[in-house]
């Protein structure tokens, strides 16, 4: 007999379990060229193992194990209290990142004694999986195609370069500057939450459309600029409160943050 590790699927498991009824366990071993008590747990399993076939579903019939099969938990009671706190957490619309669940299973883990334990990948596809659990996205971002925007890119390059040469520019003279806001809050856009659920809100502050904004730039001979913040307001703030290797602008407004052609300028 082979000694080959194998898996079976449902329907082959329910032949076995026949040919032991109509003869016997030994023979059934025999014929299927299976180990004898491989064929007594299929025997003990008939039940779970017609109702699989019974379900309607194509692929049940094709199931290698049983259920709650596999290597089990390390600790059900530490697995729980973390779903518990997945849940509690996704309920009051806090956004919950693999890196965070994973922190926490490591600490209830480390209180308990466990010491071995790592919170690998491993284990955190395991969770999900045992749980029902995946990410979800509480919107869609659609982005540009890759083929408009490297069209765009040579464009501008062209343009750049043959400016250069019309009018003898240094490369300290060319700079490259990008206006990019920051946000107050970021509440992110995906979370851990059960599937199946309809409705995945994220909780926030209120302040998520409250912004500065941050202009970034350098020059073509690779120089870094100090990074520019403009802040909504009209008195300027005093420079003990400002911190070293930036620039901070008033932009003169309120509420705006905006960059226009006074920003620019300065």
């Amino acid at each position: 007999m082979s000694t080959t590790k194998r898996s079976f699927d449902t329907a082959f498991k329910l032949k076995v379990v026949k040919a032991a009824e109509d003869h016997n366990k030994h023979y059934a071993a025999k014929l299927f060229n299976v180990n004898r008590r491989r064929v007594q747990e299929w025997c003990a399993q008939k039940e779970k193992l017609q109702s699989l076939t019974q379900s309607g579903r194509p692929s049940d019939a094709k199931r290698r194990r049983l259920q709650g099969g596999g290597r089990k938990c390390i600790n059900e009671d530490i697995d729980n209290a973390v779903l518990h706190w997945l849940q509690e957490r996704r309920e009051a619309g806090v956004r919950v990142t693999g890196k965070a669940l994973k922190q926490y299973a490591l600490q209830q883990h480390h209180k308990n004694g466990s010491q071995s334990f790592k919170a690998s990948c491993g284990w955190f596809y395991k969770f999900k999986k045992r749980h029902n659990i995946s990410f979800r996205r509480s919107t869609h971002v659609a982005q540009k195609s890759r083929a408009i925007t490297d069209d765009r890119v040579d464009s501008f390059l062209r343009f750049v370069t043959t400016q250069r040469k019309r009018e003898n520019y240094d490369l300290k003279d060319i700079g490259n500057m990008d206006v990019t806001p920051v946000w107050i809050e970021m509440p992110g856009k995906s979370t851990l939450e059960l599937k199946g659920k309809k409705e995945v809100r994220m909780m926030s502050t209120g302040h998520e459309k409250e912004r500065i904004t941050v202009v970034l730039s350098a020059l073509a001979d690779g120089t870094k600029l100090a990074p520019f913040v403009l802040l909504p307001g009209i008195r300027p703030l005093p420079k003990e409160d400002i911190p070293s290797g930036i620039q901070v602008y008033m932009c003169g407004s309120r509420v705006k943050s905006w960059a226009n052609e006074g920003t620019t300028i300065e």
